[in-house]
């Protein structure tokens, strides 16, 4: 079963994702959440999204899709971003090898922030979980155009790893 979104935002063009990464800041604050999950099919912005809400934590460096290597770290004064994509994880079971799971679970410190791209690869990983954004991103009519979704909780995972 899907949970209602709790805010969502539309925007119309690319040059618009600042505004979004700064509403998808506010809510993660608000929620005192450093953990968001970033849905989406290929092209949808995650990554474009994540590299402007990069700039606005003051990380200078050019923040690249981790498609590869799974996961990039970047630092800032006092602050470290961990941003992964989970699009070539072969299973779950990859997610403990590679310490990601212990990771997303001692996140309490309030100056790491983790950006996981296809979350939904990870499968049942994130439900009863708390202190998660979720972030939804789908295309619209106009090639640059999108709408934004923020859930407390990931919506159902039917299909997807378990």
């Amino acid at each position: 079963m899907s949970h209602p979104a709790q805010s969502a935002l539309h925007i119309r063009s690319a040059d618009q994702a600042q505004e979004a990464a700064r509403w998808i800041l506010q809510s993660a604050q608000e929620r005192q959440s450093r953990l968001l999950l970033f849905s989406g099919q290929l092209g949808a912005g995650k990554t474009t999204i994540i590299r402007q809400l990069a700039a606005l934590l003051g990380i200078q460096d050019n923040v690249n899709s981790p498609s590869f290597n799974l996961l990039n770290v970047y630092d800032a004064a006092g602050l470290r971003l961990f941003h992964y994509d989970l699009y070539r994880l072969g299973s779950p079971a990859e997610l403990e090898q590679l310490d990601f799971l212990e990771r997303w679970q001692n996140r309490n410190s309030s100056n790491e922030w983790h950006c996981v791209e296809w979350p939904e690869r990870a499968g049942r990983v994130w439900q009863g979980g708390s202190g998660m954004l979720w972030i939804n991103i789908q295309t619209g009519v106009l090639e640059e155009e999108r709408r934004l979704s923020i859930f407390d909780a990931p919506p159902s995972l039917e299909g997807h790893f378990v």
